[in-house]
């Protein structure tokens, strides 16, 4: 195992004192930008994390966000882009000297992350997860503290009197467009929506994408097929089984509401010896690790947690250190991302 480096050894590479390096962690004035440069960059390089004890026992105070997941309890299934989303909130704060305490709160439990933000140093919170319209939401949106909805609300759904509430997303709407537009242009006619539960944001916004993009195309939208589903990879293996064996027609492409559902319809297409992309084209939202190596490669829509983690901690910075700040909404833009699972019929 590699030992742990510590500020010694940041002294040492820089060839400065380890009091200058304290200084550069601490941002003394007394030192200049070049060394300060310097040595950031080596801190860097060599991941050195300060302690954050010794750092409070030297009396320096210790700014802090909440980031708060707001999950039901027994609900199951892997979320990828939220645990890559925690990471890079934690780095976006971090680069700022700020910390983050993290916490999974039950959406009947959001009076925690008031009473949170009411009697401890927390300076502001991110919100991610839960659905769109519920008591406790209306609760949040109406306190008087600085707070971040991500991947949350729609463009919308803050009142007109809310005070210092952001929120901060991709574009999943234009995402969603981007996709089906992608399948017609390939021919696909009989396109599949296998959908998530419409109360969280990001399945509303992608399944209002599909329902807009193909009645522009000139499909009724009582036409459309839509599989109602969820989070859960197997429950969504066995309807769209299910779906696939009494469909006729049977659709010739799939736009999933993500790429860990667009896995379960490749699982369940193979057990009905259905071949993608030549039987069946999949196409997937958020371009998630390892999905470039699936078999086929998977055609999805990108959205970084980094592009948006960043943004999120930009705003709320903002809105800490005015408290005038005018409520922000902010659209990150996707990208399609084409590899092999889609086929041209052409």
């Amino acid at each position: 195992m590699n030992k742990k480096i510590t500020a010694a050894d940041i002294a040492r590479i820089a060839g400065v004192s380890r009091s200058t390096v304290t200084g550069v962690i601490n941002d003394y004035p007394f030192i200049a930008e070049k060394t300060k440069e310097r040595i950031r960059a080596i801190i860097k390089e060599y991941g050195y994390a300060p302690n954050m004890a010794a750092q409070a026992l030297a009396g320096k105070k210790q700014e802090v966000l909440g980031h708060f997941i707001i999950k039901k309890k027994g609900v199951k299934g892997k979320r990828p882009f939220i645990s890559d989303l925690i990471a890079e909130v934690i780095y976006a704060a971090s680069a700022r000297g700020f910390n983050v305490i993290t916490d999974i709160i039950s959406p009947d439990e959001t009076d925690k992350i008031l009473t949170l933000l009411q009697k401890s140093s927390i300076r502001g919170a991110i919100i991610t997860g839960g659905d769109r319209e519920t008591d406790s939401v209306k609760e949040l949106i109406s306190s008087p503290y600085p707070l971040v909805f991500m991947t949350k609300l729609s463009p919308g759904d803050l009142p007109e009197d809310a005070v210092n509430k952001h929120i901060v997303n991709f574009n999943d709407y234009l995402g969603a467009c981007s996709a089906v537009e992608h399948l017609l242009s390939k021919g696909h006619r009989e396109i599949l929506h296998v959908a998530g539960p419409v109360d969280r944001m990001s399945s509303f916004e992608r399944q209002r994408g599909f329902r807009d993009t193909m009645t522009a195309a000139g499909f009724p939208d009582e036409s459309l097929q839509v599989l109602k589903g969820s989070f859960n990879g197997k429950i969504v293996e066995k309807k769209f089984v299910e779906y696939m064996e009494s469909a006729s027609p049977r659709p010739t492409a799939v736009f999933a509401v993500s790429d860990a559902i667009a896995m379960a319809v490749v699982s369940g297409a193979r057990s009905l010896k259905i071949r993608i992309p030549d039987e069946l084209s999949v196409v997937g939202f958020g371009d998630f690790p390892s999905i470039e190596y699936a078999s086929p490669a998977l055609t999805t829509i990108r959205n970084q947690s980094g592009a948006i983690a960043e943004r999120g901690i930009e705003i709320l910075l903002q809105a800490i250190e005015k408290s005038d700040f005018s409520n922000q909404t902010e659209l990150l833009p996707t990208e399609l991302i084409c590899r092999e699972s889609v086929a041209d019929l052409r």
